[in-house]
């Protein structure tokens, strides 16, 4: 009987592969990719990575001219690494191209060099590249480039003579500018028909004569003044400045005149301005108490009532100041200038407090002295960060207890987006977190140590400790964050999204720690994503993932 079924079986499926005589033979289909329209093949590129569009150019001559421009065209995100920066740089600074072949530089439409230290010849040749005009139609136009940014250790004074020569860069409408060099000249902030520019400089009058100190001040507000007719057009503008000096050097007169110049620039376009002056009175002793070195550029913001995005970080502002911003969305700044800015009651969605640190091991965290801010029902994004004077998280906070932040909570209703360092456990703000009601996502950062728990006290040698590792999930519960948070979601309906972010250090096993640990960075950061559940009637904290600073999730022992 299964003989039978087997054979006829087998009898089926040979009648099943029998051709079909009535069906139409199958054709050998040929396509000719010169035919695929450019924007197909500029759609392919989105998805492409930088390292497959170059695959691509080095597989054929004809991939090579459909895919370059696309590869050296923009050249921006992801930014490059300092290596890959100076190897583009060799590239684009070659004078000739191969036979038949545009010069990649002419290709470029936005560029973005990571801490490119090159020469200036380099750096010479490659602008130059950049800028040769290329014949047209009817005219002669000259570089494609639209975006520059780009960080010089010097060569300012050629990037101002190049990049300001008429007819090189015509197409050039955003240019950001960062350097630790000494310049002769600002002459680049000329450059005509900008309507982004960002200009990052480190002015240093060490081993200099105390005037060459204030010429360089002259010099920029001279380039600054022009801007009104270089860039009628200008939407946005940043200006960093950090001026290091030797004790009793500060150059005081230029310092004037430059705050001076940039009060009475008006750029009747202005959207977005970002100002941030670096200066440490404290360390160098200044013989001239009754000049103020946080300027105050009052003036110049009450010129620009229409601005949206305002940041002002190393300034001063009076506390009788009342400018009007109808249109102000968002501000970045000290806690003193959020409180001035929220007095003029502007409608502002996004406010984020800044905390710049400057300490030794021997001084101590400053606490944050709330004041109460004018009550706003517009903002709905709340930030506070504690950083360093290199910009890194502090990890040992006194900005935000919990009395602090119901101060602070008690004057936005509205939030909806809270991103805070806080310096007690997460229990302790749970009055407070009640409170926000519309939350939807929360971000909390948090410092913890982990003492080593080696009876072997010699494993721990050099800061280090050399015994077995035990995970991070173990070092760092997340049980007690779920726990938290699901005693939080009653209270909380919109809350969907909770990340908690933890600096830890590992603790050596003295009863005495050096409390230098403090001003060293985080020997771990550890972000714990959840999620919150609601689809069944009893909502649940989810851990979604965990990101920490190593590829290697073994942690403290």
């Amino acid at each position: 009987m299964n003989e039978a079924k087997r054979r006829g079986g087998l009898k089926q499926r040979v009648l099943r592969a029998k051709p079909d005589r009535n069906a139409k033979p199958i054709r050998n289909v040929s396509y000719d990719v010169s035919e695929i329209p450019p924007e197909l093949w500029a759609a392919i590129a989105t998805f492409a990575s930088r390292q497959c569009l170059a695959r691509l150019c080095a597989a054929s001559h004809e991939f090579y001219s459909k895919f370059s421009p696309l590869l050296y065209g923009n050249i921006f995100d992801p930014p490059l690494t300092p290596v890959n920066s100076s190897a583009l740089v060799g590239t684009l600074s070659e004078a000739r191209a191969p036979s038949g072949r545009p010069h990649l530089a002419e290709q470029v439409q936005q560029l973005k060099l990571t801490s490119c230290i090159a020469d200036i010849k380099a750096v010479k040749n490659l602008l130059q590249n950049m800028r040769r005009l290329i014949p047209g139609a009817e005219l002669r136009s000259g570089s494609v480039l639209r975006v520059l940014h780009w960080h010089l250790a010097a060569g300012l004074d050629e990037l101002g003579k190049i990049l300001g020569a008429p007819g090189h860069f015509p197409n050039l409408k955003e240019l950001f500018v960062s350097t630790t060099g000494t310049n002769n000249n600002f002459n680049f902030i000329q450059i005509g028909g900008l309507e982004v520019l960002g200009v990052t400089f480190s002015l240093y009058t060490y081993d200099r004569e105390y005037e060459d100190g204030d010429k360089l001040c002259y010099k920029l507000a001279e380039a600054l003044q022009m801007l009104p007719s270089s860039s009628p057009l200008l939407n946005t503008l940043r200006l960093n400045l950090d001026i290091a000096y030797d004790e009793n050097e500060f150059p005081y007169d230029g310092f004037a005149d430059l705050v001076d110049t940039i009060n009475v620039i008006h750029l009747p376009l202005l959207t977005t301005l970002d100002m941030s002056v670096e200066i440490d009175e404290e360390e160098f002793g200044l013989v001239d108490p009754d000049t103020p070195l946080r300027p105050n550029f009052s003036a110049f913001l009450a010129l620009h009532p229409t601005l949206l995005h305002l940041t002002l970080l190393g300034t001063g502002l009076p506390k009788n100041f009342a400018a009007s911003f109808p249109c102000l969305r968002s501000f970045k700044g000290s806690f003193d200038e959020s409180a001035i800015i929220c007095s003029c009651r502007p409608p502002l969605e996004t406010l984020v407090i800044r905390f710049v640190h400057r300490m030794s091991s021997d001084d101590v965290f400053p606490s944050l002295h709330v004041v109460p801010l004018t009550h706003n029902l517009h903002l709905t994004k709340f930030k506070i960060d504690a950083v360093d004077y290199t910009d890194e998280t502090v990890k040992l906070t006194d900005e935000l207890s919990p009395t602090s932040f119901a101060q602070l909570v008690s004057s936005f209703p509205n939030l909806i987006d809270v991103d805070v360092c806080i310096n007690k456990p997460m229990i302790q703000y749970r009055r407070v977190l009640v409170l926000l009601t519309k939350l939807r996502t929360l971000r909390l950062r948090e410092y913890k140590t982990y003492h080593c728990t080696c009876h072997n006290v010699s494993c721990y040698e050099d800061g280090e400790c050399y015994g077995p590792k035990k995970p991070i999930e173990k070092v760092f519960p997340p049980r007690g964050y779920i726990t938290e948070l699901s005693l939080l979601i009653p209270s909380l309906p919109h809350l969907a999204s909770v990340e908690i972010s933890i600096l830890g250090d590992h603790i050596p096993p003295e009863p005495e720690v050096d409390e230098d640990i403090l001003f060293e960075p985080a020997q771990i950061e550890v972000d714990y994503h959840f999620s919150i559940n609601r689809k069944s009637k009893d909502p649940k904290v989810i851990l979604n993932s965990t990101q920490i600073s190593s590829d290697n999730r073994s942690c403290f022992c």
